[in-house]
């Protein structure tokens, strides 16, 4: 899934990773000042079609399927113990 993006998309993507959900100009700015991505909305808008970020209202959200995936690895371990 990671291998087939762009730079900016992994750089958007690792974004959505670390905050899961942030309000649409939060994001924006952000993304500019501290990814160096140039034009983050076609950027997102692209992660979005590819389902990997969904739009909320006045927010940006890693997918649900990755939210899950994320959640099982930070589960997983504590379950083996």
């Amino acid at each position: 899934m990671v291998q087939g993006l762009e730079e900016d998309e992994k750089k958007v993507l690792d974004y959505f990773l670390q905050n899961v959900s942030v309000g649409t100009i939060i994001s924006i700015r952000e993304l500019k000042a501290l990814y160096k991505v140039d034009d983050p909305r076609s950027v997102i808008r692209k992660l979005i079609d590819k389902g990997l970020i969904e739009q909320g209202y006045g927010c940006y959200n890693l997918s649900k399927p990755l939210r899950e995936a994320l959640f099982m690895l930070i589960v997983s371990p504590s379950k083996k113990a």
